[in-house]
């Protein structure tokens, strides 16, 4: 199977996103941290 490495990216960070935004139910922010650390990408969020 072949895969567009971008659309992949996308559709994960969106899954990411909805998935956060569903467990704070009430909360109307989003915070996410990116960074990049020994060649790998940090991803977190509160």
């Amino acid at each position: 199977m072949l895969s567009q490495p971008d659309k992949l990216k996308q559709v994960w960070i969106k899954n990411m996103m909805h998935n956060a935004l569903q467990s704070i139910e009430n909360c109307r922010v989003l915070k996410v941290e990116v960074r990049a650390e020994n060649q790998s990408l940090l991803v977190s969020g509160n």
